[in-house]
């Protein structure tokens, strides 16, 4: 019962951080197969990359900022501003302060445990 329930865990935890990353891969991915130049310019932006240089992490946040106010861009990629748009208010959601990062840990831990507990209740 305890591999079940780990797995569970896992589970519940990779669904709920999918929803606040999907949108910076969007991102990721629009830049990769149709721009290639920022992509070359301003990255690589491997996921190696992001784990080894902050600076990679700090490219690809800039290029989401500056995406949002380059207007030859917004005609060309209506699709990538969109995202870079849901990307940068994602973004502005994080909490600054310590105290708000343990807010937001301690939500996620009680989501974690109460959506675990309601998949695992049937299996008692």
């Amino acid at each position: 019962m305890s591999v079940v329930y780990i797995g569970t865990v896992f589970l519940v935890i990779v669904l709920l951080l999918s929803l606040p990353l999907f949108p910076f891969w969007k991102v990721w991915e629009r830049l990769k197969t149709h721009h290639q130049g920022i992509w070359n310019a301003k990255g690589p932006f491997y996921i190696l990359n992001f784990v080894a240089t902050p600076r990679c992490i700090n490219s690809f946040l800039e290029v989401i900022d500056t995406a949002k106010k380059d207007k030859a861009l917004k005609q060309n990629d209506p699709y990538l501003i969109k995202w870079c748009v849901m990307a940068h208010e994602v973004r502005s959601l994080i909490p600054r302060s310590f105290l708000g990062q343990f807010c937001y840990f301690f939500i996620f831990f009680c989501f974690t445990g109460i959506l675990t507990s309601i998949l695992l209740n049937p299996f008692g």
